[in-house]
């Protein structure tokens, strides 16, 4: 076709369509003929980590194969971060050729960490032997690794302490060599153990405090309260608080 052809152009993924009208400057009468051209574009997506996430996390989708790039999620730029579960697509182009790819993003559910307070005994008179022992318990069948931090709160009347190589305490089995007692200047209200032991999904890791609690000239209630901290992605939050009293008389 000459150079001086009235052209209109029209596009799909992978020709262009070339209209060429007659007759223009003493071209002969012919009515339309078309020619056309093939290309090409072909639009793949990666993504790092990986298509399967764990709740809390994200992943960045990247698309590859073409000049510009139009996300479903209304971006413009090749790379995008999500972190909700769904179909993610990428309509990639080219000059005058597009293409689409998709790419599904799947997010494993959160670890749900609850504790449980044991305070023994439950009557305490004058100075008394104490026990205290917090479990933590994985609710949601998933996998927790560490580290996991539990607080348990000071109360003036109780001294404690973790004897790091005991399994029982109070009669009730322990980790206590897998937990760590932070200084106690670490927090002024809170005892607070940490460990990186892997919680599995529906297990529990527990330790022990032992110690002594002094009631003075008083009587009343005394209340431990542990907090599990949440961790990132955690699935629900509102459980991680238990706490356990006890009574004391002066003797």
């Amino acid at each position: 076709m000459g150079s001086n052809d009235a052209r209109g152009v029209f596009a799909t993924s992978t020709k262009i369509y070339v209209a060429s009208v007659g007759p223009l400057f003493g071209e002969p009468v012919g009515g339309i003929s078309f020619c056309s051209t093939t290309c090409s574009t072909t639009v793949s997506i990666s993504a790092a980590p990986s298509l399967t996430v764990s709740q809390g996390q994200s992943a960045t989708l990247t698309a590859a194969g073409a000049t510009s790039y139009q996300w479903s999620t209304g971006a413009t730029t090749e790379s995008i971060e999500v972190s909700q579960a769904g179909i993610y697509s990428v309509t990639g182009t080219t000059g005058a050729c597009s293409a689409t790819a998709s790419a599904s993003l799947s997010v494993l559910p959160g670890a749900d960490l609850t504790p449980v307070v044991y305070l023994r005994p439950f009557n305490l008179y004058g100075t008394s032997a104490v026990s205290v022992v917090v479990s933590v318990y994985e609710l949601n069948g998933v996998a927790a690794s560490g580290p996991i931090t539990v607080k348990l709160s000071k109360d003036p009347k109780f001294s404690l302490s973790l004897p790091s190589m005991e399994s029982s305490v109070g009669g009730v089995p322990v980790q206590n060599s897998q937990w760590t007692l932070a200084p106690p200047e670490t927090d002024p209200d809170y005892y607070v153990l940490t460990t990186n032991a892997v919680l599995s999904g529906g297990g529990e890791l527990s330790f022990g405090l032992t110690g002594n609690f002094t009631s003075g000239s008083t009587s009343g209630q005394a209340i431990l309260t542990a907090v599990v901290e949440p961790q990132s992605g955690e699935a629900n939050v509102s459980n991680n608080v238990d706490s356990e009293r006890a009574s004391y008389f002066q003797k």
